[in-house]
């Protein structure tokens, strides 16, 4: 039998990323959070290994994992998770993304309800609104009449 390639190989990981990130999805939809943090967390792992060109996986894992940690109420790990989501998100686009503002508004209202920090989370909040603008325009509200 011949010795598998760098590519199959490559192929097999990519297949056990996806995987975890659809059960690890499942797993949170039926609130099995502890589960779904595993898996994440597996996913994560498989995608900082093959890192470089799919840095957007990354953050998009760092997401999932912010999510999860703030079911649970791990205030500080959720904060940590969005932050990374959100630094890598803006680290390689120039364009904003719907995504970062989601991780910026999901990262407000930690801050707000439980470090009870108002400022900070208002602050946040504007950020992710001003995300929101840049990709999906003015609000009909805010357009002229």
């Amino acid at each position: 039998m011949p010795p598998r390639s760098n590519e199959s190989r490559g192929a097999r990981e990519r297949q056990r990323r996806k995987n975890a990130c659809k059960i690890g999805a499942l797993l949170r939809t039926k609130r099995d959070y502890t589960e779904a943090l595993r898996c994440f967390e597996d996913s994560l792992v498989v995608r900082l290994q093959l890192s470089g060109k799919e840095a957007d996986e990354i953050a998009s894992s760092y997401f999932d994992l912010g999510s999860v940690h703030d079911l649970l109420n791990a205030d500080k790990k959720a904060i940590f998770c969005y932050s990374e989501s959100i630094r890598m998100y803006v680290a390689m686009d120039a364009e904003p993304k719907l995504s970062v503002a989601k991780a910026l508004s999901n990262k407000a209202a930690i801050v707000m309800s439980k470090e009870d920090d108002d400022q900070r989370a208002m602050h946040i909040y504007h950020r992710a609104l001003d995300v929101r603008r840049a990709c999906l325009g003015p609000a009909a509200s805010e357009r002229p009449a």
